[in-house]
């Protein structure tokens, strides 16, 4: 067995589970950036302490966007990750607005801004974003750290860890910037997304050649009461055409009820925009070649 592969067998069968069970909060060069993860979360710790990367595909994008400058959400921001690249794509003169609710994720996004130079340009809010201001229980998923929910039961499983959190809408939170700064918003809360929406309508007419970056993922818009097909719908109300994008793959928005035909806790990411053009400039230049205008 070749040294490299023996090194990272050796990582992952037998450091790793050390690790885990006695000192989960590691270092992991990820990029240019080291992130303290926790090695608890199976999904995004492991991989960037194994890979060194997670969704690398979304971050290229963050660049094609040519955002210095521009004012960006980050709705889900989780451990930091693409906040800090957000936050190096739009400058010293630009400004990152980041949310998350979960206190854990929430302390290792301050301490990975914190260690990875200076971001005056980014403001943190240990909040969840909603319709409507107030507090909700925010479900904790004890294997998953990028799948913590807000729940909207009022019954359920009693033994699930839950923590209550504020929550805020963005039409609130977003008030006092001027009008077009927002050049991205990126939302990822795990079916809570119709809720989302329902509080950044005026953000929305404000800001109305901001691109939107958010996730369809049918199990949990169908735990949090709503759906794919309404999601989908939704957007196509509010004005947004796009695209589906993945790693090796573009692709227009399909039919909104197909959206339910995901299974097995699959998702996907949409990017869209009022301004098609706009949005088919950033397209072309992240894929690499020429591109017809997105349609609904």
């Amino acid at each position: 067995m070749p040294f490299a592969r023996l090194q990272r067998f050796c990582q992952r069968r037998l450091l790793l589970p050390l690790l885990k069970r006695f000192h989960p909060c590691v270092p992991a060069r990820v990029g240019p950036w080291t992130l303290r993860v926790d090695l608890r979360d199976d999904i995004i710790g492991y991989l960037l302490y194994t890979t060194g990367e997670y969704e690398a595909h979304v971050q290229r994008l963050f660049t094609a966007m040519e955002l210095s400058g521009a004012t960006c959400i980050d709705v889900g921001a989780n451990l930091g990750l693409h906040t800090l690249a957000l936050r190096d794509c739009v400058g010293p003169r630009g400004r990152v607005i980041a949310f998350e609710p979960e206190p854990h994720n929430f302390e290792l996004l301050t301490e990975n801004l914190r260690t990875n130079g200076p971001s005056p340009q980014v403001t943190t809010h240990r909040q969840a974003v909603g319709a409507a201001p107030g507090t909700c229980r925010l479900t904790l998923h004890p294997t998953n750290f990028g799948d913590h929910r807000v729940t909207t039961a009022t019954t359920g499983n009693t033994a699930a860890s839950t923590v209550e959190v504020p929550i805020v809408r963005l039409d609130d939170t977003l008030a006092d910037l001027p009008v077009g700064a927002i050049r991205l918003i990126k939302i990822d809360v795990q079916g809570f997304e119709m809720s989302v929406l329902a509080g950044m309508t005026h953000t929305l007419d404000r800001h109305p050649d901001a691109l939107l970056m958010i996730e369809v993922f049918p199990e949990a818009l169908r735990a949090a009461g709503s759906s794919g097909t309404a999601l989908v719908a939704r957007l196509g109300e509010l004005g947004l055409t796009g695209w589906e994008f993945h790693e090796h793959r573009l692709l227009p928005i399909t039919p909104a009820w197909a959206y339910d035909l995901l299974e097995d806790g699959k998702d996907v990411n949409l990017i869209l925009s009022r301004n098609a053009e706009k949005l088919r400039a950033v397209m072309v230049r992240w894929w690499g070649r020429p591109l017809p205008l997105p349609t609904r």
